[in-house]
């Protein structure tokens, strides 16, 4: 069984201009590549061999 939390204290991305982008377009004014843009999330996965 696996669990666990991503951006558990679910702080905002900086936000930047389409200009300072390194890759490019930015998405939703971030960098999408370096931060998660969609804040906080809950993961579970359970295996089971029989």
């Amino acid at each position: 069984m696996r669990v666990g939390v991503n951006n558990m204290t679910d702080k905002d991305p900086p936000l930047n201009g389409a200009a300072t982008c390194p890759t490019g377009p930015s998405n939703g004014n971030t960098w999408p590549v370096i931060y998660d843009v969609a804040g906080r999330y809950l993961f579970v996965m359970l295996t089971a061999e029989f």
